[in-house]
């Protein structure tokens, strides 16, 4: 459901729908955000970067430091388990919250 506009004081624009549709997913435990909050943390994200990729060959390990940008909370980082023709022991992930 997309709605530009909603005021309870007029019925054509009830905000009954929108109400019902975020009741339904906070009683089932799906995150609601509003649009705000989802852009913040997009700029947020495309404003984050990887630092300090080390290859150890020997160790067949790959390390590196995340840099968050604002508002980027929660970000989590993957690589791939291939990569070329060499295959890293598990898919690795950065937590950064």
């Amino acid at each position: 459901m997309h709605t530009d506009y909603n005021d309870v004081s007029d019925p054509k624009h009830s905000m009954e729908g929108s109400n019902a549709i975020i009741a339904s997913a906070q009683a089932r435990g799906v995150p609601v955000v509003s649009s705000r909050q989802m852009l913040t943390w997009l700029d947020g994200r495309n404003a984050s970067s990887f630092s300090a990729l080390t290859w150890n060959a020997a160790a067949r390990t790959l390390s590196f430091g995340i840099a968050p940008g604002t508002g980027a909370n929660g970000l989590q980082a993957m690589i791939p388990t291939r990569l070329a023709t060499q295959s890293s022991p598990a898919c690795c992930w950065a937590d950064r919250r």
